[in-house]
């Protein structure tokens, strides 16, 4: 494999791999992670630094139920902080594993790198609401309707916290604005 390739993670048999993770991902399927795992292993080996390569492995290793998956997600992470993936992901972990602290954090770090991203808004509302935090939740939400007034679930689910606060006048409007979406 020449230099270009090695650099850039893009000789056929990876590429082919993570094309087919991604689309195994949008599909439900089945896929080959131990064999994905064992290719980025081969790359890690060689380009130890290559954060893409540690953020998809740890991706596949967590899909296997290894919790070796966290700290390639880490790993990632220390290499390159720029992305809100790595973040993300492991919000989603520790949310489903009922550490919402952790998760709270990773959506933190996820927003302090792009505060546009409506989802994570979203994401991150829900965290509080489970918390019980209903003004924060309210307040991510309120941001992600403004990123993304399109969501008519987003107007229903802010609706539920304005009644869980007492707040029925404006819970009743965003129950409007939702029914005219």
């Amino acid at each position: 494999m020449n230099k270009m390739n090695e650099n850039n993670l893009i000789d056929p048999y990876y590429k082919s791999y993570t094309k087919e993770y991604y689309v195994v991902l949008l599909l439900d399927s089945e896929i080959h992670y131990e064999a994905l795992i064992q290719h980025l292993t081969g790359y890690l080996d060689k380009d130890p630094h290559n954060a893409i390569a540690f953020h998809n492995r740890g991706l596949a290793y967590l899909e296997l139920g290894m919790e070796e998956g966290l700290a390639d997600l880490d790993r990632s992470i220390a290499i390159d902080n720029s992305k809100t993936e790595p973040h993300r992901v492991l919000a989603s972990f520790w949310e489903r594993n009922d550490n919402l602290k952790l998760a709270l954090n990773h959506y933190g770090q996820a927003l302090a790198l792009d505060g546009t991203d409506f989802r994570l808004h979203r994401s991150r509302s829900g965290i509080y609401e489970k918390m019980g935090d209903y003004e924060k939740a309210i307040e991510d939400l309120s941001r992600a309707i403004l990123l993304n007034p399109s969501f008519k679930n987003f107007f229903l689910q802010r609706s539920e916290l304005y009644r869980k606060i007492g707040e029925v006048d404006k819970a009743i409007k965003d129950e409007e604005a939702a029914e005219r979406l």
